[in-house]
């Protein structure tokens, strides 16, 4: 878009320069050299941009640091990597602003330039048109992107998950000789007052998780579908707030449930055709072993 804005000022205020292009022409300056000169400017300009820029963050990288809760210094883009990308991304600039004028300057005509002739205006307009267009349709999408990406934010922050993940402490346990003693382990933690309630999960709760094959009644003995699951301990609705809006919940430490029971959400019971939450109840799913459950 700096780009773009360059490239229109610049053949917008030719005029102005106009006599100065005829003048060096007379005098023997051939249209290369002009084309030179404005390639030089152009990158004069860029180079003080990125100076100043630089020096814009250096100034302001502690307070982005403090709204962000990020630790980025400014030594990152000083290191050899980011110096040669900074040195590449002054000279595509820089070249690509001036580029355009510079072709379009250095193709006055010297004797009706000077005349006074020479309609600078028609010859410009249009393909400042264009650049124009093309500029409003890179901020268009810029600034529907923007949007887009806040709003994804906002849903982010406040999307009902349906539990609750706050004051919940994960410990991983998993290949380790705690999973080994479970029960113990948990009754430990339990001893301590400030615990409210423990729980196991095969997965990081909204994060991740592993899918199992069911079928369920209706469906062709040959056909399965893979849903994605968690495998849960006692107290695990309660330990994340799950609200169980029909059925219960597990009963602690008891086979049958662990190994029959299973607990659907919302949108499952709607995937599966159901017309209430109160109509899944008591329907059998079977896995690939041949579990019914």
């Amino acid at each position: 878009i700096a780009s773009i804005n360059f490239m229109n000022l610049s053949t917008a205020t030719a005029s102005s320069r106009s006599r100065e292009i005829g003048i060096r022409k007379v005098t023997g300056a051939d249209r290369l050299t002009l084309f030179i000169q404005f390639i030089g400017e152009s990158l004069f300009l860029t180079l003080l941009a990125m100076v100043l820029s630089l020096i814009m963050i250096e100034l302001l990288l502690p307070l982005f640091n403090l709204y962000t809760g990020k630790e980025i210094g400014f030594n990152r883009l000083l290191n050899a990597n980011n110096l040669l990308q900074l040195v590449l991304l002054w000279l595509l600039l820089g070249i690509l602003s001036g580029a355009y004028p510079a072709v379009y300057l250095s193709s006055f005509r010297p004797i009706t330039v000077l005349k006074g002739t020479m309609g600078l205006e028609s010859k410009s307009g249009f393909a400042r048109k264009i650049l124009v267009i093309f500029q409003f349709t890179i901020s268009m999408a810029l600034i529907i992107g923007t949007i887009v990406i806040f709003r994804q934010v906002q849903y982010l922050r406040k999307a009902e998950l349906g539990f609750n993940p706050k004051n919940i402490i994960l410990l991983p346990i998993q290949r380790t000789g705690v999973a080994n003693v479970f029960p113990t382990f948990k009754d430990e933690i339990l001893s301590n007052p400030d615990v409210l309630s423990v729980t196991s999960v095969d997965d990081i709760v909204g994060a991740a998780h592993n899918t199992h094959e069911f079928r369920h009644k209706g469906m062709q003995e040959d056909e399965w579908r893979f849903y994605p699951a968690l495998v849960v301990g006692d107290d695990f609705a309660k330990t994340f707030e799950i609200e169980i809006v029909a059925g219960r919940d597990y009963y602690p430490k008891n086979q049958q449930d662990a190994m029959k029971g299973i607990l659907i959400n919302e949108a499952m019971v709607k995937h599966l055709g159901w017309n209430s939450n109160e109509e899944a109840l008591g329907e059998k799913f079977r896995s690939l072993s041949g579990d019914e459950r």
